[in-house]
């Protein structure tokens, strides 16, 4: 069964750890004063939107569509689904996809528990329900990045200077084990560009997984106010793709029914989108 989170995948051993090197340099941008570690996730929120912007967003949704890489850099197959992220009052959240034979393929969170259901029948394993909840809360986090590096209890240090891409860049480390957002890894380091202040790469663990990701971001769109990468690759290597993840029709306070993020059992969690059919292989 293909289980698909929009910026974490489960398959163990799928993407090694691969960070690139930081090569201490010179860099025309300000210098960084005392302060310099909350100056950059500072000037790296303004990029991004701005919190004060970011506070205003209730939910949003997407569709998104995922091919995984061969070796060799060729497609293996495609896959769709679509989500819905609602942060206001509560953080939910809703992923529907289809399985390997077709099946429709349903999570839904509520903020407090998962419902998942295969083939419009709900798989009761508690392990199962666990993942649902680990999947919606990766997608509600790495979504909102790089707002939660402000958050209360997120620990912030400066790692230096490096490069990518020949782009210079400040290496940031944020260890959100101790913030008020749930978070799907305890922390996180970032290259954030030195000029632009956007973030060009960032690599996280997820201790459940035993898995580190590395994640390229581009093809940055402004969405309502909010800059958002609609391309996020994942690397198996600096220079080998294992994965790539696209954002497509991506709407920002959309005021999403509430009926989308029901847990209880009967029809209301399944036909919630009634008009929106599970999305093509």
């Amino acid at each position: 069964m293909f289980r698909l989170a929009p910026a974490a995948v489960y398959g163990r051993g799928l993407l090694a750890a691969a960070i690139l090197a930081a090569a201490t340099s010179t860099t025309r941008s300000v210098d960084i004063p005392t302060r310099g570690t909350d100056q950059i996730a500072h000037f790296c929120i303004v990029a991004f939107g701005g919190k004060e912007r970011w506070q205003q967003v209730r939910d949003l949704s997407f569709q998104q569509v995922v091919v995984r890489y061969g070796p060799d850099r060729k497609p293996m197959g495609e896959r769709t689904s679509r989500l819905y992220l609602r942060y206001q009052p509560r953080r939910q959240c809703r992923i529907e996809s289809l399985t390997d034979d077709g099946k429709p393929h349903l999570v839904v969170y509520d903020g407090e528990k998962a419902r998942v259901e295969v083939g419009g029948k709900e798989d009761t394993n508690a392990a199962i329900r666990r993942k649902g909840v680990r999947s919606a809360l990766s997608a509600l986090y790495l979504f909102s990045l790089p707002f939660p590096l402000q958050d209360p209890g997120v620990v912030l240090s400066y790692r230096g200077k490096g490069s990518l891409d020949g782009r210079q860049a400040y290496l940031l480390h944020a260890d959100a084990s101790r913030g008020s957002t749930p978070s799907p890894a305890s922390t996180y380091d970032f290259y954030v560009d030195a000029e632009t202040y956007q973030i060009p790469q960032l690599t996280y663990t997820v201790a459940s997984d035993s898995v580190t990701y590395v994640v390229r971001w581009s093809d940055y769109q402004n969405i309502g106010g909010i800059l958002r990468p609609v391309r996020w690759d994942y690397m198996a290597s600096p220079r080998q793709i294992a994965m790539s993840v696209d954002l497509r029709e991506m709407k920002i306070n959309a005021n999403l029914a509430d009926a989308l993020f029901r847990t209880g059992p009967g029809r209301a969690a399944r036909d919630a989108g009634a008009a929106q059919k599970p999305p093509p292989r």
